[in-house]
Order: structure tokens, then C-alpha cells, then sequence
């Protein structure tokens, strides 16, 4: 999605009762029905490999988001929050985080839900 410019992902909303899709989705060998299902199961499956757990049924680990202390540590308030690894460094990783930021913008815009659970000090730096 790095080549694809920002204009392309958003696209008008449209009419009637078609799905709001910001870029199609297609799950190879799987059997789903229209185009927002495979959509929303992408943002679905984006949000557990973002955040994974030890009950997680995503064992992959991109490691861009950590448990926060709390969550680490099960002390405190907003034990089932995550924050961005202050190790994730690298080219790679800090394009992620720009894919993330795309994806993020999507889901906002087309009502898809990328369930990102992160602190409220987070939330209130970004949308200021």
C-alpha cells in the first residue's frame, strides 16, 4: 500500500445501499459472500496480529505494539492496553506504522472497525 497514493484511499461514498470500501479486499481459496465481509475480517485480523495475546488465536507478533505497563504487569487501570514498542525502530517498522496510519484513516472514513486498544494519554495526543 506504500505505492498507493492517499487520494486513491479515499474515495467518494456511494450511493444507495453499495458497501463504503476504501480499496478491495480478496481472500485467495476462501469462500465469502460480497465485498465489506472479507473487508471488515481484514481490519478484524489487522487488529489481532497488531495486538496479540496469550488467549489470541493470532500467534504472529509484528511487533510494533507491546502490552503497556498495566497490561504487563496486570496491576492498575487499563490492563487490556497496548502502546507503540519504543524498540520498533527499524525501515520496516516505521513504515508499518505509517500503514498503520493509512489504515487507521480508512476505517474512520469507511466505518470498518480497526480496534486498536491503546491508552487514553494516546488517543489524546493524536486527536489533540
Amino acid at each position: 500500500m506504500k505505492d498507493v497514493p492517499s487520494s486513491q484511499l479515499r474515495p467518494e461514498k456511494p450511493q444507495g445501499a453499495d458497501p463504503f470500501l476504501a480499496f478491495e479486499v480478496i481472500f485467495k481459496g476462501e469462500h465469502v459472500q460480497g465485498q465489506a465481509g472479507p473487508y471488515r475480517q481484514f481490519f478484524a485480523d489487522i487488529s489481532a496480529e497488531l495486538q496479540p495475546s496469550a488467549t489470541s488465536s493470532h500467534k504472529r507478533n509484528l511487533g510494533l505494539l507491546c502490552p503497556s505497563t498495566n497490561n504487563a504487569s496486570k496491576i492498575g487501570e487499563s490492563r487490556d492496553k497496548y502502546v507503540p514498542c519504543p524498540s520498533s525502530k527499524s525501515t520496516y517498522q516505521l513504515e508499518l506504522f505509517d500503514l498503520i496510519g493509512r489504515l487507521m484513516a480508512c476505517s474512520i472514513r469507511t466505518g470498518a472497525h480497526l480496534t486498536l486498544d491503546l491508552p487514553k494519554l494516546f488517543w489524546k495526543q493524536l486527536v489533540g
